[in-house]
C-alpha cells in the first residue's frame, strides 16, 4: 500500500508542476524591487543606528515598534498595529555613564552597563579588587572584605590572535554539505527544559545575592569577546528585573 501511495503522490506532483505557468513579468517585477528599489539598508539603519538597542520594556523598544508600524502602513499594510503580549518587569534605559582610570595615568575605559543596572548616584571612586568566585564554595574567602569595593569579577580569557578574516566564502563542497543538512534536531524549550541552564541561573543568583549582602559599590565583568568588542548580557532579564542591587558593567577585555 505504501508503494502505491508514494507513486500516486509523485505522479500528481509531476503533473502539477508540468501544468504551472511561469509568470515572467511578475518575476521580473520582483527582481526589480529587490535589486533596484530595495529599502533593506535604510530599514536596517533605522533599527540599528537611529533606534539602537531595543531592550524589553525600554523607551527605545516603544519608539522602534511605533516606527515599524508606520513604515508598514506606508508600504500599504493598513492593518499593522501594536499588540501587548503579557506582563513584564520594570522598564530601563540609559541616560549617561562614564568609566575612567584616574591613576597612575588617565584613561577613558570602554565599558557598558548591564541592563537594569541602577545608577551610581554620583561618582564612585576606589581601587578595583579582583574577585574570583565561581560558586558559594568561594564565599568565605571574600566574606567581610568587599564592602564599598569596585569588584572586578574574575580574570578574562587571554585574547586570541586572529590572522584569518572574520567572513569566509563557502566553496562548492561546503555548500553541498549544507544543502544536505535537513535534520533540524529535536524540538526543545531552552529556557524551561535545559537543566544545566537552570543550574547556571541559580548559581548566578547566589553570587549576585552574595555581592549584595557584602555591600559592594560596583561590579565590573570582562567582555567575552576580543578586539575591544563589548558583549553585554541583560543580567536582570535572566535573574529577574528586581535583582540588580548595585551598578554593574561589562568592560572590554583589553581595558579590563
Amino acid at each position: 500500500m505504501t508503494r502505491y501511495l508514494w507513486a500516486i503522490g509523485l505522479a500528481f506532483a509531476q503533473t502539477s508542476l508540468a501544468q504551472e505557468r511561469v509568470d515572467e513579468e511578475i518575476i521580473a517585477r520582483i527582481k526589480m524591487e529587490g535589486f533596484q528599489r530595495s529599502q533593506l539598508m535604510e530599514t536596517l539603519s533605522y533599527l540599528t543606528d537611529v533606534y539602537g538597542p531595543r531592550l524589553t520594556g525600554s523607551p527605545g523598544l516603544d519608539e522602534a515598534a511605533t516606527w515599524c508600524v508606520e513604515r508598514l502602513k506606508g508600504w500599504g499594510l493598513t492593518g499593522a498595529r501594536l499588540e501587548s503580549w503579557g506582563e513584564f518587569g520594570r522598564g530601563w534605559s540609559v541616560e549617561s555613564y562614564s568609566v575612567e582610570m584616574t591613576a597612575p595615568r588617565y584613561a577613558r575605559l570602554s565599558a557598558t552597563p548591564h541592563a537594569w543596572s541602577p545608577g551610581t548616584d554620583g561618582v564612585i571612586e576606589g581601587t578595583p579588587m579582583l574577585v574570583e568566585i565561581s560558586g558559594k564554595e568561594d564565599f568565605d574567602t571574600y566574606r567581610g572584605k568587599l564592602k564599598g569595593r569596585i569588584v572586578l569579577r574574575g580574570k578574562p580569557e587571554a585574547a586570541r590572535s586572529r590572522f584569518e578574516p572574520a567572513a569566509k566564502r563557502l566553496d562548492e563542497k561546503e555548500m553541498s554539505e549544507a544543502r544536505r543538512a535537513i535534520d533540524p534536531g529535536e524540538p526543545r524549550s531552552f529556557w524551561e527544559e535545559d537543566e544545566e541552564w537552570q543550574k547556571s541561573v541559580a548559581r548566578e543568583r547566589e553570587i549576585v545575592d552574595f555581592f549584595r549582602d557584602e555591600g559592594i559599590a560596583v561590579l565590573i565583568e570582562p567582555s567575552e569577546r576580543d578586539g575591544a568588542n563589548v558583549r553585554v548580557s541583560a543580567l536582570g532579564y535572566f535573574l529577574g528585573t528586581d535583582v540588580s542591587y548595585f551598578p554593574s558593567f561589562v568592560m572590554a577585555k583589553e581595558h579590563y
